[in-house]
This record gives C-alpha cells, structure tokens and sequence, in this order.
C-alpha cells in the first residue's frame, strides 16, 4: 500500500468508504484489484471506525491504494467527498465495503467511455442478496434507457452507487455527494448529473450488493427524512412531473404506516391524490379509515394500493 505516487495520473479513482466492515473490507477491495482493468488507484476513506480495518488495509501489498481515515465519524457522503477531492483520475468510480465487483466490470465500462461520444457517466446491473434471496436488479419492468436521464430519475432511482463510473469533471462540477442526506443519497446525486451529462447502461449484473438486516436502508424514519428532503430540493422539476410527486408522496405515507402512524399515512395519501387523481390513493384513504390492520390486509391482496418501488 502507498500514498499514491503523484507522477502518473490513473485513468480511475476507485473510492471505497467504510466504517466497522473489517470482515468485509478484503473482498469489496480483492474485487477491485482483480479487475481485468488495471489503470487505477484505490482511495479508502475510513470513517473512524473502531475495529481492525485500517490494520487489514495497511496490510494490503498493492501500490495503486491510497488509505485515508477521518479523525471523527461524519458518514458515509462525506467519506466519498473525500474521496472524491483526493481522486486524481479523469473517472471515478465508487464501491461498497461490504460488496463485489465482477472483474470485468471496469473493462466493460471504460470500452464504452473511451469508445462512445459524449458520455459522461456508465452503470450497470446488480445482484442483490438479502436474506438468502437473489434478485437482479434494476427490473426490467423499468423500461431503463440510455441518454439524459433526467425525467426518468424523478419517478425513482435505478442506478446504485456501486455499478457507477462518472466523469470526474462532472462529479466536481454537481460538488459530489449532498451531506445532508441520511439515505438516498445515490438517487440524489445522479438527479444532479442527469442534467449534466449522458448515461449509459450495461444490462447484466457486474456488481453483488449484499443488503445486511438492521441496516441505514432498512429505516423508514430515515427514508421518510431523505425523501422529503429531496422533493424540497428539486421541487421545481418535480413539479413539472405532478404524477412522479404524487406517487414519492403517497410512498411517503406507506412509510409512515410502517410506522404505525396512520394520521400522517392519511395525510400524504390525501396530498398525493390532490396531486394526481389516481383511484388507488383515494382507495387507500378510505381503507385506513378501518384502521391499519384493515389496510395491510387488503394491500398484501391487492395490487391497486402496493407502493410502487422507491430508490434505496
């Protein structure tokens, strides 16, 4: 492991945020290492934890890593913005602790950002396990395209932090990651880039995301936080696309149910049928008003008053 010599600039900056993920942090960082791809160096950001990882980094015989460590927790957003302003690629792309890249997965990208005109950014599928089930992800049902995302992303995200590689121009240009965020903080970010740049998408699985229970991503209060967040903050286009506010809204009140809290459930069912007139949000106002209980029930059998998927 180095500091990273400053005489020849990589063509990739792989930046892997952690915190407690020593039992993890040697497979997310071998992943790397073993791509097919070689042009790149290593920048983990650890945010203070207090475990052995910085021993099991340190201990890793590869010049192209770079280790820097936060003297205090600031989390996972400003981990990455670290990152992001020791990165001295022209790419940069970014990993989990906790998962795995296919090693092809930097080879299939940078062919296309090296070979396609005026592309700024690449992801790709994933495979996520959670609780012994396997999924590929994102589903097709998504219709997912390539070019200027920018209305497709305000109907939920598609694109996980793990499978992207971005032009480090533009990732400065947007100042990397919103800190503010206690989740989501991948949707909000390619929000910003969409309306920078074009995307591209490579439709098979390159990365293993492992969804661990008791997770940030498990919390509604947090989602609720974050999802309220970032339709204040790009109101303006979500109110240029009512039924894509109207559905984040009325996800908003299924999160508060999950929470037990049907008064406020009620409410953002109400603002969401305001917003747009759909059956299913006037159907689920009238369900609650025979109580939560009632509401589930009806919802684990019907597919009118499911929450469509949500960005995690």
């Amino acid at each position: 492991m180095s500091s990273c010599s400053k005489s020849t600039q990589p063509t990739v900056s792989v930046i892997i945020p952690t915190y407690n993920r020593s039992s993890t942090i040697l497979r997310a960082i071998s992943s790397v290492i073993n791509q097919t791809y070689k042009d790149f160096e290593i920048i983990v950001v650890d945010d203070a934890s207090q475990d052995n990882t910085e021993e099991i980094v340190r201990n890793i015989t590869d010049e192209r890593i770079h280790y820097i460590r936060h003297v205090f927790n600031k989390g996972a957003n400003a981990a990455r913005n670290t990152g992001i302003r020791q990165a001295r690629g022209k790419y940069i792309a970014f990993q989990d602790s906790d998962d795995e890249w296919f090693d092809d997965k930097l080879q299939q990208q940078l062919s296309i950002l090296n070979n396609v005109d005026n592309v700024g950014a690449v992801y790709t599928g994933y495979i996520r396990y959670e609780n012994g089930v396997k999924e590929y992800l994102p589903k097709g049902e998504l219709n997912i395209i390539d070019g200027m995302l920018n209305t497709s992303l305000l109907y939920g995200n598609f694109i996980s932090t793990q499978t992207l590689v971005v032009s480090s121009e533009h990732l400065h240009a947007i100042n990397g990651f919103d800190e503010n965020l206690p989740r989501l903080q991948d949707w909000e970010l390619v929000l910003r880039l969409s309306k920078l740049c074009k995307f591209v998408f490579i439709d098979k699985p390159l990365v293993n995301v492992y969804f661990r229970p008791g997770c940030i991503t498990s919390k509604p209060d947090k989602r609720i936080t974050a999802m309220k967040y970032i339709l204040e903050k790009h109101s303006t286009d979500f109110a240029s696309h009512p039924f894509s506010l109207a559905e984040h809204t009325y996800n908003i009140g299924n999160d508060f149910l999950s929470l037990n809290n049907r008064k406020l459930a009620i409410s953002h069912f109400y603002k969401a049928f305001r917003i747009s007139k759909k059956p299913k949000y006037a159907l689920g106002i009238f369900l609650l008003f025979f109580g939560i209980k009632t509401f589930n029930t009806i919802k684990r059998c019907s597919k009118l008053i499911r929450r469509t998927a949500t960005p995690y």
